[in-house]
């Protein structure tokens, strides 16, 4: 009954940070899936964006983007739906059975386990940076492993799967190869030195065998380029919301402060108990969270490591220091198992039951992608190039593209920031702003109708300039989406307006 308990716990957290699909590149993701499956190949160069047509581009996220599509294949939204509700339910269990190994005590890893979920809250959707952090725990506990029990040929080809299946989900590789070698180095002592370069030349064959795993892939390493080469993108893009700085008021900032202060407390009983080069790591990420926000669920999990590791070794150290509050987590696991288990497992049942059920009959959630305004003009069959801001791009490319991913009509900027031209970006982001060189956008994209957020000063503008007439609305003017055409598209059609 404890197993089945903590499984239903793990599967109840994953439904409760799976929300809708919401995510604005799920829905370039699923174009690009959608074309491989018709061409039996990947991509290398873009097919979709109006200025970017016919250069190349790296599909460094295409197995996601097949399974993505499949799914749709299969079952329409509702199976993308189901696909999310599973990929949330393989990071809840992932995370508690890492968690507990590192901890040698499952409840104990759970405990750390939730906070590092609920630190995802905000940051899951369908998309290969959620797999990641499976990932990044997976060689953390991976690393641990070989260092206290060595390496074998069974972990060593474990830790190349992990991160051949990175390196085809996401290009953030380097920090999986950095973090397995990272893990099991020591800085010499004067006493440990033999010790010491013994565990470094084991680090040195860790991070090889990872960084061997990265090169397992059809574009045969090439991603390393592209890493480094669009490095920067964090801060070239901090405008958009997932590369802006953590603020106090995002749910995630709160459970990384949370996270650092219980390790910090930890380490005040402990203070020699971590070896540096992983407190190094540990700083390295939570200053990398603090400044781009979409980083602050690995430095939750590898804090969450530390924490756990801590937890594992306790028994070796001077273990006075750790007795209140082990006797706290032991009162705490006693109350819990005062309650009735096959209650708590029928309660934690019904509560996946109908969080998820909730999920697959509303799998969309329309304010978010541009659902209605898109509906409409395809309808009333407006005229094209389509102009639109870079949240909704994914989405107008999406619906603008065959069952087999070919582009009906090009968009003039969507979600690929590795796509996108970056003078395109700020003109985009102008336009958007409503500054003074707003009207540069429409100059470059030439556009014949306009789809754009109600909240955008833009809205306004255009409505103030007469040239263009609202045709279209939903939501109120604080959300929601407008479309636009031009004044003389307008005369010939009988469209309402509200301001023409």
């Amino acid at each position: 009954m404890k197993i089945l308990l903590w499984i239903l716990s793990a599967i109840a957290l994953g439904s409760y940070i799976c929300p809708q699909l919401r995510d604005p590149d799920l829905w370039w993701h699923l174009t690009a899936g959608r074309w491989i499956l018709a061409h039996h190949t990947i991509p290398f160069v873009d097919h979709w964006n109006l200025f970017a047509a016919g250069k190349p581009w790296v599909a460094y996220s295409w197995s996601h983007e097949v399974v993505y599509a499949l799914f749709e294949k299969i079952g329409g939204m509702e199976g993308v739906a189901v696909l999310q509700i599973l990929l949330a339910w393989a990071i809840a269990l992932s995370f508690f059975y890492c968690f507990g190994r590192l901890a040698r005590d499952r409840f104990f890893g759970a405990l750390i386990a939730v906070l590092a979920l609920c630190s995802c809250t905000g940051h899951y959707g369908l998309r290969p940076q959620s797999l990641v952090w499976v990932l990044f725990l997976g060689v953390i506990t991976l690393a641990d492993g070989i260092g206290r029990e060595g390496i074998t040929t069974k972990r060593a080809l474990a830790l190349m799967v992990l991160m051949c299946v990175w390196a085809n989900s996401h290009i953030t590789t380097v920090f999986g190869v950095l973090v397995a070698a990272g893990w099991l180095f020591v800085i010499p002592t004067s006493r440990s030195v033999e010790d010491a370069i013994e565990s470094n030349l084991l680090a040195a064959k860790v991070g090889a065998l990872a960084f061997v795993g990265t090169l397992l892939t059809p574009y045969l390493g090439y991603e390393w380029i592209i890493f480094f080469l669009k490095s920067g993108h964090p801060i070239a893009h901090s405008s958009i919301m997932e590369f802006g700085p953590a603020t106090i008021l995002d749910y995630g900032t709160g459970l990384l402060a949370v996270t650092t202060f219980l390790l910090l407390t930890f380490l005040y009983h402990q203070p020699h108990i971590v070896p540096i080069p992983r407190l190094l790591t540990a700083l390295v990420l939570l200053i990398g969270g603090l400044a781009v926000i979409k980083f602050s669920p690995f430095a939750v999990i590898y804090s969450g490591a530390l924490i756990c590791q801590i937890w594992q070794d306790k028994g070796a150290t001077t273990v006075s220091h750790m007795r209140n509050l082990e006797g706290g987590i032991d009162r705490l696991r006693q109350v819990l198992e005062k309650f009735e288990g096959q209650g708590m497992a029928f309660l934690l049942a019904a509560c996946v039951l109908v969080r998820c059920a909730g999920l697959y009959h509303r799998p969309l959630d329309q304010m978010i992608p541009p659902v209605q305004a898109v509906e409409f003009i395809e309808t009333q069959k407006l005229p094209h190039p389509i102009m639109n801001a870079f949240g909704e791009g994914g989405y107008v490319m999406y619906q603008f593209s065959s069952l087999e991913g070919e582009p009906a009509s090009l968009v003039p900027i969507d979600g690929r920031t590795n796509v996108n031209p970056g003078e395109i970006m700020e003109m985009n982001l102008s336009a958007y702003r409503g500054k003074l060189s707003w009207k540069e956008y429409l100059d470059t994209v030439k556009p014949q109708t306009i789809l754009w957020k109600n909240a955008s000063p833009l809205s306004a503008i255009l409505i103030a300039t007469g040239e263009w007439c609202r045709v279209f609305r939903n939501g109120s003017e604080t959300e929601g989406f407008s479309v636009f055409i031009k004044r003389a598209e307008f005369t010939a059609r009988s469209l309402p307006s509200d301001n023409c």
